[in-house]
């Protein structure tokens, strides 16, 4: 090793004493960009010249800016602006030929005489570790013809191995301590990993072929290429069955191909919660070689949503199992034309593991999807709800067809098609009760109307049980349900379902009085008298009308009894308009009760819970242990309130500790006089003002988002601002504002009501921006950190 490096180095030093040092097709450690090539570097001592050949698609263009386009030393240093090129203009659009191929050099300055790679970084590309010297990157430095994924030979085409630069993985483990000893074709390769050691065999069979086995007695044959044997069938080749419900860990690890630590070194996996409707998120950490592996909490077998680098994906994954996924990045890199050519890209993808079947399988099924829903939202506005409902069921019925021809010539296995046969009808039902929805936003798109108009001129369209009849060849209220991953947004869509009211009334202070009672509240006669006219109200206007008619009644009555008010309309929710939703869907789809109901209930629960940061009531807990019948779910949604309960009192205990943010007295004033009064304290400071609620999802997940931001403009004049009202139980709010740092301020119903008038606050989230002066200079703010940074530069 020692000689080597001495060698090395020799050929380095060897390569500068020349004026003039040609690299014929340089090693690169990763790039970005699959279709282009680097031929050739020239190094002189006056210029980097790198010879390009791209492979793109007929008359699209491409283009290189000399203001954004620099090579540099890989491990730091100047960034060296492209001069000149031939082939191409520069800073102009180049077309590509009828060919797909541009054949082009760009000519950068000199590099140092002592650097061994460089990266290469244009508006969009990066190539990085190009290399100059011997190549050195190899730190497994298999013969080429051992190097590479190997598949089984029998028919199945199973992915045994993969021998890389840096790692061995067989037998579903990622092996990074691995020697080998090479004699002739013939190849002994040691791993290692713990106390474990396995020895492998490997003798080259010629054309694509290899021989490989744990002992030289015992080898067989693998092939680079797919191998179709007629006779071969799947063996265990069962579907689901209940019970699945189980809780577990599941391991989702692989290898990357063309990875470079430079692109990024995290990803993120997303695992959809049936039992909370959350989608939780969980950090992959991709190691310097490529390989990632993460551990997923997981209830029941699903499919999980993979973001790493460039590759967005869904892999289907099982508690207790381990699935080890081959990722060649080129395949999600590559230019297509639209969606379409990507979702019918050949897939590159391997799979080892239990489940390597069913996932391959998923994978060839991926491009059937006859949804279009870009050319969906472009034409909704003028296409009838018949017309709609006819699209879908178009769909529906081609990527049926298409599944089961796909069958008739691969054999798919039966969990796969299991899956699938029930994802693609719930993918339809759920884009079916989105028409609302999607009408509505076209319509506001059409006819320029802001999202702070409530009231449109648009009446909304309710499908029959009729159209919902090919549901009925599905039972979706089994377990079995769980494993499609669009029953995750059946659930959303039928959550928020708001059929047709068969009530023209919503009483929804119909239980205050009982409430009041069981919690021994005694009430004055003008309280009482309140109470009563509250419960006589059948409509939302009503209700502000009393609140009006009596505000300091009003405010002195919800400072004492806030938890009970808010208890009331939750058991209303509960109790009516749950029902009158459950009634709803049981007439559309005919699902009662049963694993759903547990689902949705358990569902509503954790919603409560999270949006009042307050573990259930012996009230909740009394319903959720008599209606929810899986024992599963019940134990589940329970053990959440248990947990809320510490975690509440770990988050008072760190309170304690926390800084950064105000709690402020509101002063006096009404309407315009009082907002003045706020910002008179930020007085030569540019303010952002933020007016939110403790149960706001949104207003949540605002707060979360900007942070990053805020951080940044810690040293700069802006502060932040945040205007509640009491909708905001004050325990909640109190426990919530020292997670957000920044100025608060918890105002009355009336003073809220004058901000709601003032500012056009329809919903919330709401934002805008008062200067430095004390003027509100913009109204209405909904941008991402990076426009908001630009925004907040204008005036500061």
């Amino acid at each position: 090793m020692k000689l080597a490096l001495t060698l090395l180095g020799m050929l380095c030093f060897v390569a500068t004493l020349h004026a003039q040092t040609v690299i014929e097709n340089p090693s690169v450690g990763g790039a970005n960009v699959p279709y282009a090539k680097i031929e050739r570097v020239t190094l002189t001592d006056t210029a980097t010249i790198i010879d390009f050949k791209t492979e793109f698609i007929p008359g699209w263009w491409i283009r290189v800016n000399d203001d954004k386009t620099f090579i540099t030393d890989s491990s730091g240093g100047d960034e060296l602006y492209v001069k000149a090129a031939e082939g191409l203009i520069l800073n102009e659009q180049h077309w590509t030929p009828e060919s797909g191929v541009n054949i082009y050099s760009l000519i950068f300055p000199p590099l140092n005489k002592d650097v061994e790679s460089f990266d290469l970084i244009g508006e969009s590309w990066r190539f990085f570790d190009i290399r100059i010297c011997a190549d050195n990157n190899d730190l497994l430095n298999f013969p080429e013809w051992v190097r590479g994924n190997w598949l089984a030979s029998d028919g199945s085409n199973n992915w045994k191995y993969g021998f890389y630069k840096d790692c061995v993985i067989y037998d579903n483990t990622i092996w990074r301590d691995v020697e080998f000893e090479e004699d002739g074709d013939q190849l002994k390769i040691i791993l290692k990993k713990d106390d474990k050691k396995v020895n492998l065999f490997a003798q080259n069979a010629g054309d694509q072929l290899l021989k490989i086995g744990e002992s030289k007695d015992h080898v067989a044959l693998v092939s680079r290429k797919e191998t179709r044997v007629s006779s071969y069938t799947i063996p265990n080749n069962h579907p689901y069955s209940e019970p699945l419900l189980d809780n577990g860990i599941a391991v989702y690890q692989g290898y990357i191909e063309g990875y470079h630590p430079k692109m990024g070194e995290t990803g993120v996996v997303y695992v959809n919660n049936l039992l909370t409707s959350e989608q939780e998120s969980h950090i992959v950490l991709i190691k310097k070689d490529g390989t990632f592996s993460v551990e997923l909490p997981l209830m029941h077998p699903q499919s999980i949503f993979i973001r790493l680098l460039d590759v967005n994906e869904v892999v289907f994954l099982e508690p207790g199992k381990t699935l080890t996924h081959f990722i060649r990045l080129s395949e999600y890199t590559n230019y297509r034309r639209n969606y379409q050519e990507f979702a019918n890209r050949k897939r590159q993808s391997l799979f080892m593991g239990d489940l390597a079947r069913t996932n391959s399988d998923l994978a060839l099924m991926s491009p059937i999807n006859y949804v279009d829903h870009g050319h969906l939202r472009d034409r909704i506005h003028e296409m009838s709800p018949d017309e709609y409902y006819q699209y879908y069921m178009n769909a529906m019925n081609n990527e049926m067809a298409n599944m089961q021809r796909l069958n008739q010539t691969t054999d798919l296995c039966a969990k796969a098609l299991q899956i699938m046969n029930m994802e693609i009808p719930m993918r339809i039902v759920s884009g079916l009760l989105e028409y609302n929805w999607m009408k509505e936003s076209a319509y506001r798109r059409v006819h320029d109307i802001p999202r702070e108009q409530r009231e449109i001129d648009l009446e909304p369209h309710f499908f029959t049980p009729e159209d919902f009849e090919f549901l009925h060849n599905y039972d979706l209220n089994t377990q079995l349900s769980l494993i499609v991953y669009s029953y995750y947004i059946f659930l959303n869509r039928v959550g928020y379902y708001q059929g047709p009211s068969n009530e023209s009334e919503r009483r929804v202070m119909t239980y205050l009085l009982d409430v009041l009672e069981d919690a021994n509240v005694a009430l004055s006669d003008e309280e009482l008298a309140l109470v009563e006219k509250l419960m006589a109200c059948s409509d939302d206007d009503c209700l502000n009308d009393v609140v009006q008619a009596d505000s300091l009644l009003w405010e002195e009555f919800y400072a004492k009894n806030e938890e009970h008010v808010q208890k009331a309309v939750m058991q209303y929710i509960v109790t009516n308009e749950n029902e009158d939703r459950n009634k709803a869907i049981e007439q559309l789809f005919g699902i009662s009760g049963g694993l759903f109901g547990d689902l949705m209930l358990s569902q509503r629960q954790n919603q409560i819970m999270k949006s009042r940061m307050q573990p259930m009531s012996d009230q909740d807990r009394e319903l959720v242990e008599t209606e929810i019948e899986t024992p599963f779910i019940r134990e589940y949604i329970l053990a959440q309130s248990d947990r809320l309960v510490r975690e509440i009192e770990e988050t008072m205990l760190a309170n304690k500790s926390k800084t950064g943010y105000v709690i402020n007295k509101t002063p006096e004033g009404k309407g315009e006089a009082l907002f003045d009064a706020i910002m008179e304290n930020y007085k030569g400071k540019l303010v952002y003002v933020d007016f939110w609620a403790t149960w706001c999802g949104p207003c949540r997940s605002g707060m979360e988002r900007i942070k990053p931001l805020k951080e940044e403009l810690a040293d700069e004049d802006i502060v932040f601002v945040y205007i509640t009202n009491p909708s905001s139980p004050e325990s909640t709010w109190e426990l919530m504002i020292p997670d957000v740092k920044g100025e608060h301020y918890r105002v009355t119903q009336d003073e809220w009501n004058y901000f709601s008038s003032m500012f056009g606050i329809s919903g919330i989230p709401h934002y805008l921006l008062v200067d430095r002066e004390g003027n509100v200079v913009r109204n209405k703010i909904y941008k991402n950190n990076e426009a908001l940074k630009t925004l907040f530069n204008e005036y500061l």
